[in-house]
């Protein structure tokens, strides 16, 4: 793949695109999805064509959902088609709240129109609190009313511009009026996590109105987690009216990882040991201990790389262990390249012992991002090896990489040797990097030749240029 070379030296700087690469303005977009649409209409396969239309028309729906609908008719009922309905519900609910719900009705994936329904509800609540609550009242089975309660006061907040503040006191009243008192709960904890982000003790206000230890719990660990980045040290006083231990160690873990980006390593370290104590005298579960220990190993790797390994080790289960070995053997830590190549070959080893394809593939593509990082020269190894395994999990190490390493996920799809893979995995690194490098994203989406591949890059560079307003 001839391409490959010169993307790389653009993702590292040495290259810049002329005029016509930079990247789209807003006026830009519009002809962008265009052709984006024009390609996806050509692709053959009626499933993939479907597909890749409702890629195009979920964003085209932002500025003309009716168009969007009507591109949907006919189509096979994918889940991108799915989505595109719920963009178009979204978009036609800010006019016309009627349209909008009714719209709804037509998304065949209940998953993708409750996330769409809750949107429409919080937008709503923003305005009217009390049209919000006549349409949640209207939902049913109650279950699927409960979860689109409690999920509204975080959306309110969290995923609506405006002014913050605002928001937050609209969260908290929306929680207050949930009858359910599990579902009203939960709610309120998130609310004390958005009251958090404008003012601390608001925060801590909201959460400790909660009666109830484990929801009162949830929501103080939120309220750490988001103190423990700027202030760990005030974090860290909140640990103690934690009572649940998973939450309080979850908290904790969090206020390490602040502590140790604080310059403060001592004291993260001291901290993290008392983590680890607790986590052995206070949890039963496997599960919960992996859940706890995994990030307090990802947290005091680059400091004391031997103590995460010793608490890698205890992560359950193994599968979930061997990828956080592979992750933890990426650390500049590690002086020894020969300790990474061991910890990323151990991992690899244990695909030999395993009968699952789906576990196998999720240690595999951690092994294979990983040694893509700090030991390439086992990539040829592994593909020797088992060569389709590794063809079958590059995808999935393209993905895990492609944010923050785009390079490296570039040279592993170069390592693909199926046209169409290598195609959308380029595509989907378009999407990743579009908001911090669009030049190198309109480099790698020039490259492309297939029509559904380059219609989904061309639509995530229109959805850039949109961002750009």
């Amino acid at each position: 793949m001839r391409v490959i070379p010169y993307l790389l030296t653009l993702l590292t700087g040495a290259a810049r695109l002329p005029a016509d690469g930079k990247p789209p303005t807003p006026t830009q977009a519009p002809a962008l999805l265009e052709e984006a649409l024009t390609l996806a209409q050509s692709v053959p396969d009626r499933a993939e064509r479907a597909d890749a239309v409702g890629l195009v028309a979920a964003e085209l729906a932002k500025s003309d959902p009716k168009r969007a609908l009507e591109l949907l008719k006919g189509e096979l009922g994918t889940h991108e088609q799915s989505l595109a309905m719920a963009s178009a519900a979204e978009s036609l609910a800010q006019h016309n709240r009627l349209l909008g719900l009714a719209t709804l009705l037509r998304i065949g994936d209940v998953s993708t129109m409750m996330v769409a329904l809750t949107d429409i509800v919080a937008v709503e609540a923003l305005t009217d609190l009390d049209e919000a609550l006549k349409i949640t009242d209207h939902i049913e089975p109650l279950t699927v009313q409960q979860m689109v309660e409690r999920e509204v006061t975080r959306v309110i907040w969290a995923d609506i511009p405006g002014d913050r503040a605002a928001a937050v006191d609209v969260a908290v009243k929306w929680a207050r009026t949930i009858s359910d008192p599990v579902t009203r709960y939960e709610a309120l904890a998130y609310a004390a996590e958005g009251a958090a982000t404008v003012d601390l003790a608001r925060g801590q206000e909201v959460a400790q109105s909660i009666p109830d230890t484990e929801p009162r719990d949830l929501a103080l660990r939120l309220v750490t987690e988001h103190l423990a980045a700027s202030d760990p040290a005030a974090a860290q006083n909140l640990l103690g009216a934690i009572q649940t231990p998973l939450q309080r160690n979850l908290a904790a873990v969090a206020v390490v990882a602040g502590l140790g980006k604080a310059g403060r390593g001592d004291e993260a370290g001291r901290l993290a040991a008392a983590v680890r104590k607790s986590v052995d005298a206070d949890l039963e579960n496997p599960l919960e201990r992996g859940e706890v220990l995994e990030p307090l190993a990802i947290a005091i790797v680059d400091r004391e790389p031997t103590t995460a390994l010793s608490i890698a080790s205890e992560v359950w289960p193994p599968a979930r262990r061997l990828a956080l070995q592979c992750r933890l053997a990426t650390s500049k830590a590690h002086k020894d390249p020969s300790l990474r190549r061991e910890l990323i070959r151990d991992a690899w080893l244990e695909v030999r012992r395993n009968d699952s394809p789906l576990i196998q593939r999720q240690i595999a593509s951690a092994a294979l991002a990983s040694a893509a990082l700090v030991a390439p020269e086992l990539l040829d190894e592994m593909v020797r090896e088992r060569p389709e395994l590794v063809q079958a999990s590059l995808p999935a190490a393209v993905r895990s990489l492609a944010a923050e390493h785009a390079e490296t996920a570039l040279a592993l799809i170069g390592r693909m040797e199926d046209a169409r893979a290598a195609e959308q995995a380029k595509a989907a690194l378009v999407a990743a990097v579009v908001g911090t490098n669009p030049e190198v994203a309109r480099g790698i989406a020039d490259t492309l030749a297939l029509p559904g591949p380059k219609s989904a890059a061309l639509v995530a560079l229109a959805a850039g240029g949109d961002r750009a307003r």
